[in-house]
């Protein structure tokens, strides 16, 4: 049925009319009023009766005129109190109305009215029929005057144009417009507004002129100058008109919400349209201005409008629209997600005012949409941050976007600078023909777009990215939306972690939407090879009915499993699918389904799944169960893992029996092992569930790797489990239904730290129950034992739960006990446990009270005191040797109080004391020293922190509990101060003195003796005074100031670091070169020593002078100085075995043979190095036969103390070398060190003295790999230097057996390695497989075949001890040509042996020989073997 409802809407053009055509009525009004009160001379009784008169006269003609208070005559002027008229349907009420003229100047031809006003003014004119249709209205006649008029003030309040009024009440005005004030006239045919200003709803009049002839066609033309808001939409624009009543031409011309705006227009006002073209421009119009309709998005619209009557067509206007958006962005930023729209345009408009008729059609449609980017391109774009808020846009019409904002959750979706998504076709709307869709009526809707690279992330945050294409129909109430994406095109488009979701995807939805259905013919969801399809029906209004039925193929888990979801690898190859249905009401109360679900084609992790689930189930209001009935669930994951359930629940008699059997854990994830099974049921109304359940689970195991790689390990021997139970407790009876518990576990582990057993059994009521368990680690035991009960509140939600803690016994390695039972309770949100008293460490810990309460922010509050506990019963848990001296400990005692309360982390009040002292009986000295004032006490304001720290140690003693066996301190130490502050940045103010202090490092046979401190602890930092020991006859002294400082984030600390280490150093650092620590405190040290004894083995001392400097702040850790050995004795490797100074005694200790290692806290903890050392003239070295005193000057750079690097010459000023039985002579020693420690380079030669040719030995390369040789002058054979060099004689003169030994055996060592250490030989340098000294009697006939199986570079020796001295040494050479060729020479020493050999391998065992030189012949050998 058509809405025959009047609007203001289809009134406007008949209003507009009717004030038209009242005005010009209501104008012959008032100069009839004034050429009637021409006939009374000033009498107000004449005037009062004229009007009386005219009050009779309008009342024959259906008129009325009514006043009152009237006042003056028509010489001095005319003021009404109130006036009204009526008549032809319409009303003018007027109050306060004034009428001043000048009866001389009409007298003289002239009308002239100095003052017109009004307070106020109300015309009320009838609204115009909607059903009549609309006609040209007839151009009125002359309606000229036929004398001059001057209205030199025309004033009017307010003037309101209202409908007719209802029930005597006046109706909201159509418009109000107040302050008027202008000047008219009229002369030679011609109406002519002077001047004129007013106020209206949408803003000011400034100023207005305007012209019209009062004979036809009423030729007008005017100005009008306005600004303000129009519908909240502010304005400064400029009106013209000119033209007449038959066809008028108006421009409007200015600003429009911030933009610009140009609307030319052909107005017909006697027309049946009023409109005949209209042409707009707009440009950079912002509808976040437009406040009307309340916050409306940011925009920069440039519009072009261009509308004309369609040839031929009658009420058909056809046109072009063309727009375009400078700042598009997101809905959730504010801003319009449009670029551009350009289409034709046509509407009909119905001959009547039925504006209910109109027909508006969009041909040729085209939207641009704009599309998003990845972060990582954003800088690529001309950004348009969907962050960015209303208002921070630009102003000025640049139409430039905004550049994206820092995210605070979220990253924005950032707008591409070029591209766009389309969207083209046809869409129709008729509105006389309505389609009802749930909870509205619209317009009947037709459409038929093409959509091309649609992106749904600029729609609104949190959308994926997308280039859909498609095609989206509507016809009424039948819809069909058929959209499309290629995997290409995902691939691009999605963020890496969701790169795997890329395929070709699909989503069709077709059917149709009525008020009541919503139809689905076809439903379809495709990803790749993943496809969802549903259809059926669903109510869209109540009651809810729906009946829905689908499949689900092929669903990929590795596509959909997200990559964070820490699965075994081995669920994303499996695959799932589907067949499921829903069919019931959601009408509430009594919401019912039946659901059913059957896999299909299912595999996970490489073994079959199978199974279904079928119910039905019933719902409250709330979506709370009701009852499940007819359940059916069956699931089997290859044959060793089943769930199961069947039943029914909701009602007293229902049962859901349920059974689960996991045969084989590791075919679900291969990270687990073991087996678990639970077979049980439930029973009951949801109300009164009740349980009961027996679970097993036998070698269960489970690991995974933590973010270093690290493994974590849990694991379970066995567990058992018996449990009946009630589940809910929400009536009172249920609190009387047994309970039944008992849990047994053997070693449940986690990591290295494995519980051996645990037991656990509650029995009872929930009102009345008993609750054991015990736990047993090592030789560590836990007893627990408690009686509760539980009891349901009168009201309120909350339950209350009564506790008495009964025992509590811990034994083993310590022993812990509750003294008497102990009350706790708990009420909704609180928790309160009273008087729980441990017996421990020979003492007690008196817990008074405890509190807390997390109904809101967690309040707590406790109190308690710690009474003589002796922390000598904790040496087993810290980890403390049993054998060691623990007499020190025997006679301590701790002790201390506290009362807290507080809330959170906001707020904390209350006091801490603690103390620790010695206890001994009257007349024995205190073993420590320790005070009976030492302790700590605090006070707690609030946020606010004060406090005091007062600890007098006599004897470091106690530290050596804690130190390693190889370490040993004593000396007093004194700690007095000040704590205050605020809990989140504490101020602590503390004076610290040691005297006597003194450390022992006894592998090193180091002893630090007579230390004195003076150190300051503060919040500004630590301020070392004074820090000395002293070291042999020497002394060791620091002294320096550090501050804790904020480095920031480290990313931040980092880079400022690269900044300042590049600028410590000489040249850039290379890219990825290491760099110093870093530490949280900026602070120089000052390290002084004074022949300072440093031990660097047993036995060996080094004494040093010098200054060093150590700095930290934001480059890192840097130790500069200059030191000097000033005395020193290093024992090499190989001397005689160190022993422990005569001062050392180790009593009643074992040192560990296998210490733990630090390296990784030497490693974290570099320290760059710069330091010149000096090694002096009195440092010497002994051992491996060498006694030597170095000197020279080394670099120590690089980082201490895992990776120094030195430069410099260390010099072997002089001393001797012994070897081979002779006392050699350093003549040169040049060790040369350029960067790493372990390998200088060497250049060292060592000579025999007193001998008439200079021989001995020449060492040089690096000390990796060393080259050592012989050297003579005069230059000489080998075998001479080596004669020279080991017998003091050339080879010629050496005679004796024990000179040729020795000579024997110096070979042997200089020309194959003889120390067991694999390095490059003589023979080896020489390419040789044989070098050999041996006899020449070794090398006759009788010694068989001499086919040398020598390894190469390890020569092999034949002499004897008891050897002749006729036998004749000889020097043998050897060399595998083949594998049956071999050939050698030997060379007497004496030179009277020459022998050249040759042998051939001929097989089975036969060897060819031929030899020459000092013997001679021609063999043939067999060589054969024997077990």
């Amino acid at each position: 049925m058509e809405d025959t409802k009047t609007t203001p809407d289809r009134r406007e053009h008949s209003l507009w009319r009717a004030i038209f055509r009242w005005s010009v009525r209501i104008l012959l009004l008032v100069m009839g009023l004034v050429l009637a009160a021409l006939l009374w001379l000033g009498s107000e009784s004449g005037l009062t009766q004229a009007l009386s008169w005219a009050q009779q006269f309008l009342a024959r003609n259906g008129q009325a005129l009514a006043f009152d208070r009237l006042q003056g005559n028509l010489w001095r002027g005319i003021r009404f109190g109130r006036v009204e008229w009526r008549g032809f349907d319409t009303a003018v009420k007027g109050t306060d109305l004034q009428l001043r003229w000048s009866l001389r100047a009409l007298l003289r031809g002239k009308g002239l009215v100095h003052q017109l006003e009004a307070g106020t003014l109300v015309i009320q004119v009838p609204p115009g029929d909607p059903d009549k249709p609309r006609t040209d209205t007839d151009m009125p006649g002359d309606f000229g005057l036929p004398f001059p008029l001057e209205i030199r003030k025309l004033a009017v309040g307010r003037l309101e144009i209202q409908p007719p009024a209802v029930n005597g009440k006046d109706a909201e005005p159509y418009v109000v417009l107040t302050d008027i004030d202008g000047t008219a006239e009229y002369a030679v045919g011609q109406y002519r507004i002077k001047t004129l200003a007013l106020t209206s709803p949408w803003g000011q009049v400034r100023s207005a002129t305007a012209q019209m002839e009062g004979a036809p066609p009423h030729r007008l033309k005017g100005v009008i100058q306005a600004n303000g808001h129009a519908q909240q939409w502010p304005y400064d624009a400029t009106l013209t008109v000119d033209g007449d009543l038959a066809r008028l031409p108006a421009t409007l011309q200015g600003q429009l919400a911030d933009g610009m705006a140009d609307i030319q227009a052909v107005v017909k006002p006697l027309g049946r349209m009023p409109v005949e073209r209209l042409h707009a421009r707009l440009a950079d119009t912002n509808l976040m201005r437009f406040t009307a309709l309340g916050k409306l998005p940011e925009t920069g619209m440039d519009l072009d409008l261009d509308i004309d009557p369609a040839p031929g067509k009658k009420e058909t206007w056809q046109g072009l629209i063309r727009l375009a958006n400078r700042r598009a962005g997101t809905l959730e930023g504010n801003r319009i997600p449009l670029r551009s729209l350009q289409t034709g345009i046509v509407f009909r408009i119905p001959p009547t005012e039925q504006w209910s008729h109109l027909y508006v059609g969009l041909n040729d449609l085209a939207i641009g949409l704009p599309v998003s980017v990845q972060p990582a391109d954003a800088g690529a774009a001309a950004t348009a941050s969907a962050n960015v808020k209303p208002g921070n846009g630009s102003g000025n019409g640049s139409g430039k976007g905004q550049a994206a904002q820092k995210p605070q959750a979220a990253q924005p979706v950032t707008i591409a600078a070029k591209g766009e998504a389309r969207i083209e076709g046809r869409l129709e709307s008729w509105l006389a023909q309505s389609m009802a869709i749930p909870g509205t009526t619209l317009p009947r809707l037709k459409s038929d777009l093409k959509l091309t690279g649609l992106d749904l992330a600029p729609l609104w945050q949190g959308l994926p990215r997308t280039a859909l294409g498609g095609q989206v129909k509507v016809d009424g109430q039948q819809f069909l939306v058929d959209l499309s994406q290629r995997a290409e095109q995902m691939r691009t488009l999605l963020p890496a972690d969701l790169k795997k979701l890329a395929a070709d995807a699909q989503v069709k939805l077709a059917g149709t939407l009525d008020p009541h259905w919503l139809k689905l013919n076809e439903g379809r969801v495709a990803l790749g090879e993943t496809l969802l399809t549903a259809s059926g029906q669903a109510a869209v209004s109540a009651p809810w009915d729906l009946n829905l039925r689908g499949t689900a193929r092929r669903l990929d888990l590795a596509q959909w499993l997200p990559a964070t979801l820490p699965v075994d690898p081995a669920w994303r190859e499996g695959v799932l699918g589907a067949d499921w249905s829903v069919e019931g009401r959601l009408m509430s109360p009594g919401q019912k389904a039946t659901v059913g679900l059957d896999l299909v084609e299912s595999r996970v992790a490489g073994q079959p799944l199978t199974g279904s689930l079928h119910g039905k189930a019933e719902l409250d209001a709330q979506w709370q169960p009701l009852s499940l009935k007819d359940i059916d669930l069956k699931l089997a994951h290859g044959t060793a893992n089943r769930i199961q359930a069947k039943g029914a629940l909701g009602a007293p008699q229902d049962r859901l029996d349920v059974g689960v059997k996991l045969g084989n854990l590791s075919a679900l994830d291969r990270r687990a092992a073991g087996s678990m099974n639970l077979d049980g049921h439930l029973s009951g109304r949801f109300q009164d569930l009740s349980a009961k359940a027996s679970a097993r689970a036998s070698g269960v195991d489970w690991t995974t790797l933590d973010e270093a790689g690290k493994p974590n390990r849990l694991s379970l021997k066995d567990l058992k489990l018996d449990l009946a139970a009630p589940l809910a407790l929400q009536t009172k009876s249920r609190q009387d239904t047994p309970v039944e518990l008992t849990l047994s576990a053997r070693q449940l582990g986690s990591g290295t730290d494995v519980l051996d057993a645990l037991n656990l059994s509650l029995h009872g009521t929930p009102a009345q129950h008993q609750l054991a368990a015990a736990a047993r680690q090592g030789k560590d035991r836990l007893q627990l034992r408690l009686q509760g009960a539980l009891s349901l509140p009168r009201t309120g939600p909350s339950p209350s739960y009564r506790a008495s803690v009964e025992t509590l016994d811990l034994s083993g390695r310590t022993a812990v006990r509750l003294v008497d039972p102990a009350p706790l309770a708990v009420d909704g949100s609180r928790l309160t446990l009273s008087d729980f008293r441990l017996a421990a460490l020979d003492g007690h810990i008196d817990l008074k009270r405890l509190l807390l309460d997390w109904s809101g922010p967690l309040k707590y509050e406790t109190r308690g005191s710690l009474v003589e506990l002796a922390p000598l019963r904790l040496h087993q848990l810290l980890g403390v040797d049993e054998q060691k001296n623990l007499d020190a400990l025997k006679d301590v005692r701790i002790a201390g109080q506290w009362q807290l309360r507080g809330q959170g982390a906001q707020a904390l009040y209350g006091d801490v004391q603690t103390s620790i002292r010695e206890q001994v009986p009257a007349g024995r000295r205190k073993r420590l020293g320790l005070r009976d004032d030492n302790g700590l006490v605090l006070h707690f304001d609030e946020r606010k922190l004060n406090g005091k720290v007062n600890l007098d140690i006599v004897s470091l003693e106690l530290a050596n509990l804690f130190t390693g066996p190889d370490m040993a301190v004593d000396g007093s130490l004194k700690v007095d101060g000040t704590v205050a502050g605020t809990l989140d940045a504490p101020l602590v103010d503390l004076a610290v003195i040691g005297k006597d202090l003194s450390v022992l490092q006894r592998s090193a046979g180091m002893r630090l003796s007579g230390g004195e401190l003076d150190a300051h602890l503060s919040g500004h930092g630590l301020q070392i005074n004074r820090l000395k020991f002293h070291a042999g006859q020497g002394s060791l002294q620091l002294k320096g100031a550090a501050r804790l400082v904020d480095r920031g984030n480290m990313k931040a600390a980092l880079a400022t670091q690269d900044a300042a280490w590049a600028a410590a150093l000489t040249k850039p650092p290379k890219a990825g070169s290491p760099k110093p620590s870093l530490l949280p405190m900026d602070g120089v040290f000052d390290v002084r020593a004074d022949h300072f004894l440093v031990p660097i083995g047993p036995g060996q001392r080094v004494t040093l002078s010098g200054v060093t400097r150590l700095t930290s702040g934001p480059a890192g850790l840097i130790l500069v100085g200059d030191m000097k050995v000033d005395e020193g004795l290093i024992e090499l490797a190989g001397s005689s075995a160190p022993t422990l100074p005569g001062d050392v005694r180790v009593s009643g200790e074992q040192i560990p043979q296998d210490l733990p290692e630090e390296k990784d806290a030497e490693a974290s903890l570099r320290i760059a190095s710069d330091l010149e050392v000096e090694l002096g003239d009195k440092l010497k070295i002994n051992g491996m036969g060498a006694e030597a005193r170095l000197g020279g000057k080394l670099q120590v750079g690089g980082f201490l103390p895992t990776d120094p690097q030195l430069t410099g010459v260390v010099n072997i000023v002089d001393g001797s070398y012994q070897a081979y039985g002779q006392n050699l002579k350093f003549t040169k020693g040049l060790i040369r060190f350029t960067g790493p420690v372990d390998n200088p380079s060497l250049d060292i030669e060592a000579k025999r003295p007193y001998l008439p040719v200079e021989v001995g030995l020449s060492i040089t390369g690096q000390a990796s790999n060393p080259r050592i040789s012989l050297i003579s002058k005069p230059s000489m054979s080998e075998t001479n230097k080596l004669s020279w060099l080991v017998l003091g004689v050339p080879p010629d003169e050496a005679g004796g057996a024990a000179q040729v030994l020795a000579l024997q055996q110096a070979g042997t060592m200089l020309l194959g390695n003889d120390n067991g250490v694999r390095s490059p030989s003589i023979a080896e340098r020489l390419g040789l497989d044989v070098l050999n000294y041996g006899y020449a009697s070794n090398t006759g006939v009788d010694s068989g075949i001499q086919e040398s199986m020598t390894p190469k570079g390890l020569v092999g020796s034949s002499s004897s001890s008891n050897a002749d001295a006729t036998e004749t040494g000889v020097v043998s050479l050897g060399k595998r040509i083949n594998d049956r060729l071999f050939v050698s020479y030997e060379k007497g020493v004496r030179g009277v042996w020459n022998l050249l050999r040759i042998q051939y391998t001929l097989g089975k065992g036969y060897v060819l020989r031929a030899q020459t030189g000092s013997d001679n012949s021609l063999d043939v050998l067999r060589s054969r073997s024997f077990d």
